[in-house]
Order: C-alpha cells, then structure tokens, then sequence
C-alpha cells in the first residue's frame, strides 16, 4: 500500500513541477511588478507602492514599474 501512495505523491510532484509556472523565481522584477498591480486593483494602494519600488530596485530600467507606482500614489491621494 506505501508504494501506491508514493507512486501518487511522485505523480502530483511531477504534475506540480510541469504546470506551475516556475518564471517568477527566474525573474523578480516581474513577480513585484504584478504584486503591485493585484494591490492597486484591490485599492491598497501603499502595498502597491511598496511592491513597485522592490519592482524598481530589481530593475531600475523597467520603466512600467515607475509609472504604476506614480499612478498609485495619485490615487492614494485622491482616496483621502
């Protein structure tokens, strides 16, 4: 009976490693940066924040981040 659960516990593993998609891990500046675009649409706006500037720091080239982050905080203030 152990060799049947292991053969599954191997299977969902394998299934696991092939359907996630694994990219975030290879590529931070584009995990943060749609972090940061989940908390503005859910209307917290200094999470956002915060999330686009770990965006920026990982690449300070990526100039989407600049923009969603100067977008955010003008609807922080407007929010008040």
């Amino acid at each position: 009976m152990a060799s049947v659960f292991g053969s599954i516990a191997l299977c969902v593993l394998a299934l696991t490693l092939y359907f996630v998609p694994w990219g975030f891990l290879l590529d931070p500046y584009g995990s943060y940066l749609r972090s940061g675009d989940d908390w503005s649409k859910k209307g917290d706006y200094d999470k956002a924040i915060a999330e686009y500037t770990e965006a920026i720091r990982h690449n300070p080239r990526g100039t989407a981040a600049y923009t969603n982050r100067g977008n955010a905080q003008g609807y922080r203030t407007m929010k008040c």
